[in-house]
C-alpha cells in the first residue's frame, strides 16, 4: 500500500505540465485511496449479507440472486439520481462523504432490521399458506425494500467522484477506466477477505461492524479533505479541451447505441455472475467459498480491463470497431469456457495438499485463470461506453451516472432471470449459451451498424465489412445451434462435474435451481449419486447395507410404529426398508433430480416409487 502515493502521483503527472494540475494530485491520491477502500467495504457487505439472507431464504440460488438484484437495482438508482446531483452541486467530494458516512451508518442497523423481515415473511407464510415459489418472491420483496437504501447510497460514489477527478475530455477514458479500476480492485480485496478469513475469525457482526467503521472513517476523511480544499472543487476545474482532434469524430446514434450496448452488457454480465457461482459449487464444494472464490476473480477481471484498456483508449478513434470485438470475445470465451469447468475438479485434486489455506488457494487460482479473459472484456466495457457516449465533462456526471445505471438497470434482469427463471427451466449450460448469443448479436449490430455508416462516408473501409461479416456468421451459428438443440440433450457439452475420475459412465446429469444432480458408474458397476459435488450414496456392498439398517433399526426398537418420516430420498432403499414393516412412509426430497435418479437403482430399492405406502 505504500506504493499507491508514488503510483498515483505519477499516473496523474505524467505528460501534464500544468503546475495546477500537479498541485491537484496529492488530493486525487488521497481520493482514489478512499475510492478503493469503499470499494473493499461495499463486497464485505455484499458477501455478508448473501450470508445472512442464505439464512432467510433457505435456497443459496435465491438468496445470490436478491444480493445481485438489489445492489445493481441500487446502483442504477443511485448512479442515476447523483448523477445529476453532481453536475448540479459545486462540491462533489462532500456528497461523496455524506454517501459514505449514509453507508456505514444504515449497515449498523440491518441486521436489526433484518430480524424484523424474518418475523414478518413468517406471519405471512402462516396466515396465508404462500407456496415455495409463493413465500420466496415476499422474502425477495422484503429484502429487496430494505437493501435498497445503503445500494442506492453506494450507486451514487462513482458518477460524483468521476465528476471530480476526470478534468479533461482528452483523458476522459483513462480516468474513468482508472477510478473504475481503483474501486474494483478495492472490491477484490474486500471480497476475498471476507468470505476466507474475516467471516471465520470475527464472525458476520464484527465483519459488518468493521465495514461499517471503513465508511464512517472515510466520511470523516473526506469531510476534512473536502474542507481543506475547497478551491480544488469548482467548476473551474473542470476543463473542456478546445481540440477536436484529440477526441473521435462518432456518429449521433453511437451514443444511444453505447446506453443499448452497457445495458445488454450488464445484463450478460450479471448472468455470468449467476450461472458460474453455481458451477463453482461443484468445484469448491461450499456455496460460500464458491460465491467469494467466483466474486474475486469476476471483479478483478473487471479491474484488469477497465485499467488496461483505459491506458489506449484515448488515443484511438475506432472506438465502435473495439466495443464489437471485446463484445463477441466475452462471448467466445464464455462458451468456450463451460467444458473447462468440468475439469477444475481434478486438476485442483492433483495440486491440493491436505491443508484447507492450500485446497482454497489452488481452487481460488485456477477459478481465477480461467475466468480472467472473459471479465477483462467486460471490464473494458464500461470506459469504452463512457467515452463513446460522453460528449463533454460539463455534463459528466449524469453522462457517467447514465452508463453506471443502464448498465446495472441491465445487470438487474440479468441476474434476476437466470436465477428464478433460466436455470429452472433450461439448466446452466443452454442459459451459458443463449447469453453467448446476445453478446455475439449487440456486437454485430455494432459493426452492422458501423459499417453502414462509414459506406457513406470517403475511403476504403473492407476490414469493416469483413469483420461485419464474420460477426453476423457467428450470430446466424449460435443462433442455428440454440434452435436444434433446445428440445433435446445437449451433444457439445458433457456434464460439468462427472465424480472423480474421468472413466466414469455418465448416466444422468440434471440441473436444478438448487444443486446440479449427477449419477455416474465406474468400470465395477457400482452406481453412485452426487448432489453437486457431494456423494449422497453409492450401491456397493460397503455403503448400501447403512441405508437398510437406517430404516429397520428405529422400526425394529419403537413398539408400534405407524408412519415414518425420511428426509432426504437417496437412492430410495431407506424408504422401501421401512415400508417392508408395513409402515407409511414420507420421503422429503428438494432436488427433483434426486427422485429422477431412482430409475438407476431400481434394483436395489424395488421400484419404491411405486410402493403404495411410499
Amino acid at each position: 500500500m505504500l506504493l499507491y502515493p508514488t503510483i498515483f502521483k505519477h499516473i496523474f503527472t505524467q505528460n501534464n505540465s500544468n503546475s495546477e494540475d500537479e498541485k491537484k494530485s496529492g488530493v486525487k491520491i488521497v481520493v482514489l485511496l478512499f475510492f478503493f477502500f469503499s470499494g473493499a467495504a461495499g463486497l464485505i457487505y455484499q458477501i455478508v449479507w448473501n450470508r445472512m439472507l442464505s439464512l432467510i431464504f433457505g435456497s443459496t440460488v435465491f438468496a445470490v440472486t436478491t444480493v445481485l438484484t438489489v445492489f445493481m437495482a441500487g446502483m442504477a438508482i443511485g448512479g442515476f439520481y447523483f448523477g445529476r446531483i453532481a453536475d448540479k452541486r459545486q462540491y462533489p467530494l462532500r456528497i461523496y462523504a455524506y454517501l459514505q458516512l449514509g453507508i456505514g451508518l444504515f449497515a449498523l442497523i440491518l441486521p436489526f432490521i433484518l430480524n424484523m423481515v424474518g418475523i414478518v415473511y413468517v406471519s405471512v407464510y402462516r396466515n396465508f399458506q404462500a407456496s415455495f415459489y409463493g413465500i420466496s418472491l415476499v422474502k425477495f420483496i422484503l429484502c429487496f425494500t430494505v437493501l435498497i437504501i445503503p445500494t442506492t447510497l453506494m450507486g451514487g460514489t462513482l458518477p460524483v467522484l468521476s465528476k471530480f477527478l476526470a478534468s479533461r475530455t482528452s483523458r476522459l477514458g483513462w480516468n474513468i477506466g482508472l477510478l473504475y479500476a481503483v474501486n474494483t480492485f478495492g472490491a477484490v480485496l474486500g471480497c476475498f477477505f471476507a468470505g476466507f478469513v474475516l467471516v471465520r475469525t470475527i464472525g458476520i457482526s464484527g465483519t459488518i461492524y468493521l465495514a461499517a467503521i471503513i465508511n464512517i472513517i472515510i466520511a470523516i476523511g473526506t469531510l476534512i479533505l473536502s474542507r481543506n480544499h475547497v478551491s480544488e472543487e469548482s467548476s473551474d476545474s473542470i476543463v473542456e479541451e478546445k481540440d477536436e482532434s484529440i477526441s473521435p469524430v462518432l456518429p449521433e446514434w453511437s451514443s444511444r447505441m453505447a446506453l443499448w450496448v452497457i445495458g445488454i452488457s450488464g445484463f450478460c454480465a450479471l448472468a455470468y455472475e449467476v450461472l458460474w457461482t453455481r458451477v463453482l459449487t461443484l468445484f469448491l464444494g461450499s456455496t460460500t467459498y464458491a460465491f467469494t472464490t467466483m466474486l474475486s476473480a469476476f471483479l478483478c477481471g473487471l479491474a484488469l480491463g477497465s485499467f488496461i484498456l483505459g491506458r489506449f483508449i484515448d488515443k484511438r478513434k475506432d472506438l465502435l470497431t473495439i466495443l464489437s470485438l471485446v463484445q463477441i470475445g466475452i462471448a467466445l470465451s464464455a462458451v468456450l469456457l463451460t467444458p473447462v469447468f468440468g475439469k477444475l475438479y481434478s486438476i485442483g485434486s492433483v495440486f491440493t495438499k491436505p491443508s484447507w489455506w492450500n485446497f482454497l488457494t489452488s481452487r481460488f487460482t485456477l477459478s481465477f485463470l480461467v475466468m480472467l479473459l472473459p471479465t477483462m472484456l467486460m471490464g473494458a466495457t464500461f470506459p469504452l461506453v463512457v467515452k463513446i457516449y460522453n460528449k463533454g465533462t460539463e455534463k459528466l456526471g449524469r453522462s457517467v451516472g447514465n452508463v453506471y445505471s443502464v448498465n446495472t438497470l441491465g445487470s438487474i434482469f440479468g441476474s434476476f432471470l437466470t436465477g428464478f427463471v433460466f436455470i429452472p427451466l433450461i439448466g446452466i449450460q443452454r442459459t451459458i449459451v443463449i447469453i453467448a448469443f446476445l453478446n455475439v448479436a449487440v456486437g454485430a449490430m455494432i459493426m452492422i451498424a458501423n459499417a453502414v455508416y462509414s459506406s457513406s462516408s470517403e475511403g476504403s473501409h473492407k476490414n469493416v465489412y469483413r469483420i461485419s461479416t464474420l460477426a453476423v456468421a457467428v450470430v446466424i451459428i449460435l443462433a442455428a445451434i440454440i434452435a436444434i438443440d433446445l428440445g433435446k440433450p445437449l451433444t457439445y457439452y458433457t456434464a460439468i462435474f462427472k465424480g472423480p475420475g474421468e472413466s466414469n459412465k455418465l448416466l444422468l446429469y440434471k440441473e436444478d435451481v438448487d444443486a446440479s444432480v449427477t449419477v455416474v458408474e465406474d468400470f465395477e458397476g457400482v452406481r453412485r449419486i452426487f448432489v453437486d459435488a457431494n456423494q449422497a450414496a453409492e450401491d456397493s456392498r460397503w455403503d448400501l447395507p447403512s441405508h437398510s439398517v437406517i430404516g429397520h433399526l428405529p422400526l425394529l426398537l419403537h413398539p408400534d410404529p405407524k408412519t415414518a418420516l425420511v428426509v432426504g430420498f437417496g437412492m430410495g432403499v431407506t424408504s422401501w426398508s421401512i415400508s417392508r414393516h408395513g409402515v407409511k412412509v414420507d420421503a422429503i426430497e428438494i432436488s427433483p433430480g434426486v427422485v429422477e435418479a431412482n430409475k438407476f437403482f431400481t434394483k436395489i430399492n424395488n421400484n419404491v416409487l411405486e410402493d403404495p405406502l411410499v
